[in-house]
């Protein structure tokens, strides 16, 4: 393994253990301590939007919601560029960073049963494939590409 995708490993790694970290910190914290951190989301990005004369109001169910999906939608990209640092196959990639994803989301999901006030949701769980299975396809058709340009360019 080159130096060069030998940083790329070890750097995608260390992101996706601090992603790791974060989504299950935020499962640990006890529902209502988490709520109040999602309403104060929730009121700042639709003061926002009204400061901008955006006419819409979310509610702190969809920015909960959103951030599952963003959340796993990272860890998706995390995942797959991890593999591929390691692999440099594109299909082990698209294999196992949905597979690991799934993994991390139902036991994220599990864990919530020892943080007071919180229960595992399957929505949550279906939520949170779509963001990695959505990353993974983007991440995996950019790579693709990157592959199909760097061939033209040799021939």
């Amino acid at each position: 393994m080159s130096r060069k995708r030998l940083i790329m490993s070890i750097v995608f790694s260390v992101l996706t253990v601090l992603l790791l970290v974060f989504i299950f910190g935020q499962s640990s914290i006890d529902a209502e301590k988490s709520d109040a951190k999602s309403i104060g989301l929730t009121q700042f990005i639709n003061n926002f939007f009204e400061s901008i004369d955006f006419d819409i109001v979310l509610t702190n169910t969809i920015i909960r919601k959103l951030a599952h999906f963003a959340e796993y939608f990272v860890l998706g990209f995390l995942l797959c560029a991890t593999v591929f640092s390691y692999t440099w196959r594109l299909k082990l990639s698209m294999f196992f960073a949905p597979l690991s994803g799934l993994v991390v989301s139902v036991l994220d999901e599990l864990s919530q049963i020892f943080s007071k006030g919180r229960s595992p949701q399957i929505t949550d769980v279906i939520i949170d494939f779509f963001g990695v299975i959505t990353a993974v396809a983007i991440t995996s058709l950019f790579i693709f590409l990157i592959f199909i340009r760097r061939k033209k360019d040799k021939n």
